[in-house]
């Protein structure tokens, strides 16, 4: 496995999710919306099966931005992009602080996680729009500044919603 790469994938394509679920702040999400950020979710849970299949991410992040166009149309063309529906590129993790950055890092990887039972429950029309609604706020909060405190919460939040996936 190409371990450079499949790092810089898994980055590349969690940037990409940041800004579609960034893009569902300013605009309605689709019916499809929930059910494609747990499925990338879930493939990144597995990321040594993308390490090598080029194929794939591509797939995955063409998935992601053709989500993106149908929600936000107008910032693919736009001449004076704001930024608010942008990929958020994760190499600016590494200017954070350590305890933030580590957090962040931990929030992203506990709905990695979790996105495999909550796609389940997606794929059956069964997920309630309060536990959806924290995969959103996660990858939204990865991309701004928050304070360890904030991120606390936030994680204490998503423990709530695996303890209900959990029972």
């Amino acid at each position: 496995m190409n371990e450079s790469f499949s790092y810089n994938s898994i980055k590349m394509l969690t940037g990409k999710l940041i800004g579609l679920a960034k893009a569902c702040q300013t605009k309605p999400k689709t019916d499809n919306t929930d059910r494609i950020i747990l499925y990338i979710l879930t493939e990144l849970g597995h990321a040594d099966f993308l390490a090598d299949d080029n194929e794939k991410i591509k797939l995955l992040e063409d998935i992601i931005e053709g989500e993106k166009r149908k929600i936000v149309p107008d910032c693919a063309y736009c001449a004076n992009p704001c930024g608010n529906t942008s990929s958020y590129d994760m190499n600016a993790l590494e200017t954070c602080p350590g305890d933030i950055k580590d957090m962040k890092l931990k929030l992203l990887e506990r709905i990695i996680d979790l996105s495999k039972k909550a796609y389940q429950m997606v794929k059956k029309n069964d997920l309630a729009e309060n536990i959806s609604i924290i995969f959103y706020k996660v990858l939204c909060v990865v991309s701004y500044d928050f304070s360890l405190e904030e991120l606390e919460d936030i994680m204490k939040e998503v423990e709530d919603i695996s303890n209900f996936l959990s029972d």
